[in-house]
């Protein structure tokens, strides 16, 4: 696991507030965001929802590695970890699923994204705190070779990106367009299978 200081906040714009809302929201039950940072995606979760990120400038709601998760057996409703287990090699990458597991109720869902080398591989490695690309089949192998958690789906065609297609500026510009531009940029991300979204079960 590679460890930096630095804080990766970025500017949230209404195209991003947009996405995280309608995904998010939709998460219901008291959730664990994984890396959850500043708090972007935390403010719309359920009320008792906890963020952890292992980073404290953060200040995120618990300071944690994912390996070693501070909580209970079966304290969560959900799991959501966006764009996380990438930084982590394949055994971490399994210790923290097993935290993911232990810490989930029976019958608890993961939300589990990640970038989708086939579509990202020109760039995966220019952020040099990633160490482990899947693939939409070796990230479901991960799950289930190593939990009991039961994937329902994992599907490519999930990365929000916004950060470098201009829209997430055009609709600070001119907010009336944020639902189209929205839609405009799920399909680029659609088309090109950017980022992966694994969704299980804990059985």
């Amino acid at each position: 696991m590679v460890y930096s200081l630095k804080d990766w906040r970025y500017d949230i714009t209404p195209l991003h507030d947009r996405f995280l809302r309608e995904t998010c929201g939709k998460i219901k039950g008291k959730t664990l965001d994984i890396g959850c940072g500043p708090g972007y995606s935390l403010k719309y979760f359920d009320a008792g929802s906890v963020g952890v990120d292992m980073n404290p400038v953060h200040n995120p709601t618990v300071v944690a590695y994912v390996t070693e998760l501070p909580f209970k057996d079966g304290t969560f409703d959900n799991v959501y970890c966006s764009h996380v287990i990438e930084h982590n090699n394949t055994r971490e990458g399994v210790m923290m699923l097993k935290e993911f597991e232990r810490v989930l109720k029976k019958g608890g869902r993961l939300y589990l994204m990640t970038p989708n080398i086939h579509a990202d591989w020109k760039t995966f490695y220019d952020e040099f705190t990633h160490e482990k690309e899947y693939t939409k089949y070796s990230l479901a192998n991960i799950v289930k070779c190593n939990t009991s958690i039961k994937v329902e789906s994992c599907r490519s065609g999930t990365c929000f990106l916004a950060l470098n297609t201009g829209f997430g500026g055009l609709s600070r510009i001119i907010p009336q367009l944020t639902g189209l531009l929205l839609i405009l940029n799920n399909i680029i991300v659609r088309v090109h299978r950017r980022g992966l979204m694994l969704i299980g079960v804990k059985e």
